[in-house]
Formats: structure tokens, C-alpha cells, sequence
């Protein structure tokens, strides 16, 4: 019949009445997003959260401390409150202190944290009267497990303090938004109210349709920040096994784990881009046949919903990915890729190899990680679960 319409359209039609709505019936609130460790470009921060708010009729403000002048994007009003001192501790007295005057000048109807170093700030704006919302990216206590720059004896120690502090927090701000189902079991315990924000790709963003595929059968691809304990190590190890090309790109961690990579035998396979926008990292994966999502199973990785993992999928590309439960249930159930031992470089290569030697798996693969992104994990939805969250909080405050 002429009134029918395609699923997907049907589901997009709703998605944006329901967007008119909430902007109809709502005032301008003034929503400022605040962030001392995250750049003013960070996917999660900007490209989904403070531009889909703003898009919903928010007047939103990202307050960050970084060397670019203050401006507007996406409707965005981005704030810089200064470029932080180069001192790791200097920055994590001096930022907070900046960030907290900039934001009471804004004098915002809600204000959202980012980073846990702004706990204190947050507690001073709810001094203020402020609505908060504390912004969970990771299991933070688990993350200092593995944090390199904190003295092993220590590390223990500071992670149980620090699990304390935020635990007390939580129960102090109005709402935590949790990053994975994982963090959002361990704040429903203690929050006023928890609620999981999925960091699901953006719909479009890198979107390849699995049938326009322009692949180069020996090229794999790993994107994102490049460090020991997200394997680089293991997978250039791995190259010593393939007749492959290795695309990477993204900044190293530090100048120690540049110099060991270069030095790795397999890195004649590798063709190192620095980092790179966005445009170039969907160049990238167009070009390539496999993307790489290997991190070690640190406490904090295990049950972390990498973002790189969805969007490889987005981009149908076949994912070799870390063998934690969790992401078997998405990978493999999905049958969007293989799932491997990532301290085990022979392990890695056999996958790779499976998968490129075979077009017709890399094709079957990434088509269903494609349906799969754009069926179940996308921030469509998440987006609305955020505005009616924020709708919420401030109809009760």
C-alpha cells in the first residue's frame, strides 16, 4: 500500500518527530559540558553528546583547556579555559580551579563532568545549587590497575581510595551516565539514578555499504592511540606471519613505545600515517579489509565497549578483536569478525589470514557487522536516551 514504509524509514521518522517534540516543548536550557583531560574534538564529548544536545534545542556550551581560541561548531559554544601545565599534577590542581570559574560564569541550568579530576568541581556546583551529571567513561578503578606512570606498590591502593571517593560522589550528583552495562551495574548501586550511554557510532559517520566495497585484500588497519597494553606490540609481532600491509595511524603513547615498534621485525609492513582526522580515517578503512581492535585484558579492557570496534563495523570491515566474553557476544555472535588471544602474535596472524585469504568471508563479515551497527548499536538511540535524561533532571530540579 502507498502508506507502507521500509522499517529503518519508519524508525527514522520517528527518531526525528520525537526530536521536533522535545524541542517544542522545552525553553533554551543552558547545558555546559566540562572536560580538562579530553580534547575539544573527542566523538564522545562533541561529535555525539554536546552536538546532539545542541541539535535538540540546548544552549550548550564544552568548557576545555587546551591552545585554540574559543569558537562555535554544530551549535556548540566551545570555551577554552587555558592550555594546561605541562606537569601532570600542576594540571590536576590548576585546570579544576580554572574550569570551576569559568563555568559559574556561565551559570548553566546543568553542568556535565567528564573527567575525575573534576569530582571536586562537581561537588562545588552542587555547593552552588547546580544540577550534575557525572559522566563515567571508564572503569576508572580498574584503568589505575594498569596505569603505567603509578608506581606498581601503589597502584592497589590508590585504586580502592579512589573507587571510595567516586562511589561517594555518585551518590552526591544528580545523575551518573554510564559509558557500558558494566560501569552502570557498579553506580545503580550507589547513584541517585544511573543511566547507560552506549558509545555506539554516529549513523552516517563512517557508514560503507557493504555492497561498494573497494578493498585492498592485503591491507589491515589498526586506528587509535597506539600503546603496549592495547597490543601493538603482539600485532606487529603478527606481521612476521602475513603478506600483508599494516595501515596505522594515531598518536603513540610515548617516545619509548615508538622506538620499540620501529624496531620490531614486522614493522618493514607497516605504513605509519601519524594521526589523522576523520575524513582520512574512512579513507583508510575503505581501503582496508580487516581493522584491529587487540587490547590486552587489563581489568579496565575486559568489559569495555571499545568505540573503534563499532566503528570498524560501521565501515564493514571484518574486526579481529580481543577474546573477552563480552566481545564475543558482539563479534562473533554477530559473525562480524574473529575473536583471539591478543598476547599471542601466531593467534592473531591465523585470524588475520582467514579472514583476507577468503573475499567471500570478508564481504559475508563486514555486511553483518554493518546490519549490526545499524540495527542495534548506534547513537541514534542513545542520543534520545540522553535528552530525555537531561529532559528529566531539570523538569525535577
Amino acid at each position: 500500500m502507498a502508506w507502507e514504509m521500509h522499517p529503518k524509514k519508519l524508525q527514522n521518522a520517528f527518531f526525528s518527530a520525537e526530536l521536533e517534540i522535545i524541542k517544542f516543548m522545552k525553553k533554551r536550557e543552558k547545558i555546559a559540558h566540562l572536560t580538562t583531560v579530553h580534547s575539544r574534538s573527542d566523538t564522545r564529548i562533541f561529535e555525539k553528546e554536546t552536538s546532539s544536545l545542541a541539535s535538540a534545542g540546548f544552549e550548550t556550551f564544552l568548557l576545555v583547556g587546551d591552545k585554540i581560541k574559543s569558537t562555535s561548531k554544530n551549535n556548540v559554544s566551545i570555551l577554552n579555559i587555558g592550555p594546561p601545565p605541562r606537569h601532570r599534577m600542576l594540571r590536576m590542581i590548576k585546570q579544576p580551579l580554572r574550569i570551576f570559574r569559568s563555568a559559574l560564569r556561565i551559570d548553566a541550568n546543568l553542568y556535565h563532568i567528564h573527567d575525575p579530576e573534576l569530582i571536586p568541581v562537581g561537588i562545588l556546583l552542587k555547593k552552588f545549587g547546580k544540577t550534575v551529571v557525572y559522566d563515567a567513561h571508564e572503569d576508572t578503578p580498574r584503568d589505575i590497575l594498569s596505569k603505567s606512570w603509578i608506581s606498581p606498590i601503589l597502584r592497589n591502593l590508590i585504586s580502592k581510595i579512589f573507587e571510595v571517593i567516586e562511589d561517594n560522589a555518585s551518590k552526591k550528583f544528580d545523575a551518573v551516565v554510564c559509558a557500558t552495562p558494566h560501569i552502570n551495574k557498579r553506580f545503580s548501586k550507589t547513584a541517585k539514578l544511573s543511566v547507560i550511554i552506549n558509545n555506539y557510532p554516529l549513523e552516517k559517520e563512517l557508514v560503507a555499504p557493504p555492497d561498494l566495497y573497494h578493498r585492498d585484500p592485503r591491507t589491515i588497519c589498526y586506528i587509535g592511540t597506539i600503546e603496549k597494553i592495547r597490543g601493538i606490540f603482539e600485532i606487529i609481532n603478527a606481521l612476521e606471519f602475513l603478506d600483508v600491509k599494516l595501515i596505522l595511524a594515531g598518536p603513540f603513547d610515548s617516545p619509548e613505545t615508538e622506538t620499540t615498534a620501529r624496531n620490531l621485525l614486522g614493522w618493514s609492513k607497516v605504513d605509519y600515517r601519524g594521526t589523522v582526522d576523520r575524513s582520512t580515517v574512512r579513507e583508510i578503512m575503505a581501503n582496508s579489509s580487516v581493522g584491529l581492535v587487540l587490547l590486552h585484558p587489563a581489568p579496565n579492557h575486559i568489559n569495555a565497549q571499545p568505540n573503534k570496534m563499532f566503528e570498524y563495523m560501521s565501515a564493514s570491515l571484518p574486526v579481529v578483536g580481543s577474546n573477552f566474553p563480552l566481545w564475543q557476544d558482539i563479534i562473533e555472535k554477530e559473525n562480524a569478525g574473529i575473536c583471539v588471544d591478543p598476547l599471542n602474535p601466531a593467534a592473531i596472524a591465523a585470524a588475520i589470514k582467514k579472514i583476507i585469504d577468503n573475499p567471500s568471508l570478508v564481504q559475508a563479515m563486514g555486511s553483518a557487522g554493518y546490519h549490526a551497527v545499524q540495527n542495534k548499536y548506534t547513537w541514534r538511540s542513545e542520543s534520545i536516551k540522553l535528552i530525555q535524561l537531561y529532559e528529566t533532571l531539570l523538569l525535577n530540579n
